[in-house]
């Protein structure tokens, strides 16, 4: 009692429990700190601290919950730098002890940039995506520009993924009439960061136009369309509509003429069979 009296902090008592240490303080202030810290600063009950003891013990606490975290990210996967840093910060760690964080980690070589960018370009490459896409992401996740802007791409592999994923996106799509079919494979190329110029290139190279599957595909949305349409249009107005709609679809102007005639010429036979039928009947 009589160093409270003087204003002086002694530790009043130590807890032990499984997972941390409780450094309970004269003036009434609790610490969680770990077993390594009570040996470094040689703690025990009734030891008086000054306030600079106090900061350091605070310190050496807080490094040692967030460099704890850190590792529970890393066990994860790899991390860059800027998102380790973001992670803490998020967690409400000073500066001061994120900075001592990250050089840690650095010194033990959990953090590492150059490995990072490796292990994401083998990732990026199952997962097909291309240089654009590569680079944004890297820049992104922090790692610096220079190195970012140095990674070259082979030109004959990347060629040969981009043969690959159109092909797959060929089958994806094969229900859709070309048009429709090499502007979704072109967004889809583009999305994963391949060059416009790359992708038309490769897409004019692998995907061919089958007459049959267009014109079943045409059918198919004319028919469609035409049933919609005509529940608010009707005569010229509805021919219009259903033309626009299947320009939009990617179909080609003088294809849509000839099936709307054949669906013309099919519902004027309808119309006369019917008329035959009913004159028939009359008589």
């Amino acid at each position: 009692m009589q160093l409270e009296s003087t204003g002086k902090i002694f530790i009043k008592d130590i807890k032990h429990f499984k997972k941390k240490v409780l450094l309970i303080l004269s003036n009434g202030e609790e610490m969680e700190i770990t077993e390594d810290i009570v040996m470094d600063y040689y703690l025990f009950p009734n030891k008086e601290l000054n306030k600079e003891d106090l900061n350091n013990i605070s310190k050496s606490a807080n490094m040692t919950k967030a460099l704890n975290k850190a590792y529970r990210i890393l066990s994860h996967g790899l991390y860059t730098e800027k998102e380790i840093y973001l992670k803490l910060v998020k967690s409400n760690y000073s500066k001061d002890i994120i900075r001592d964080v990250i050089l840690k980690l650095k010194r033990l070589n959990y953090l590492n940039d150059s490995s990072y960018v490796n292990e994401y370009l083998y990732n990026a490459s199952i997962k097909g995506y291309g240089p654009h896409k590569i680079k944004n992401e890297l820049l992104k996740k922090g790692i610096d520009e220079k190195v970012v802007n140095s990674i070259s791409f082979n030109e004959e592999e990347k060629m040969n993924q981009l043969e690959n994923i159109v092909k797959k996106l060929d089958k994806k799509y094969r229900n859709y009439n070309y048009q429709k079919k090499c502007d979704n494979i072109l967004r889809s190329l583009i999305n994963l960061g391949y060059d416009f110029d790359d992708s038309k290139v490769a897409i004019d190279k692998f995907v061919t136009e089958n007459e049959e599957t267009d014109a079943l595909a045409l059918a198919k949305d004319l028919e469609k369309i035409y049933k919609n349409k005509s529940k608010k249009y009707s005569g010229r107005d509805l021919i219009n509509e259903v033309k626009h709609s299947l320009m939009k679809k990617g179909y080609k102007y003088d294809k849509i003429n000839a099936a709307i005639k054949e669906l013309d010429d099919y519902e004027d036979w309808r119309f006369k069979r019917w008329y035959k039928s009913w004159f028939d009947m009359s008589c």
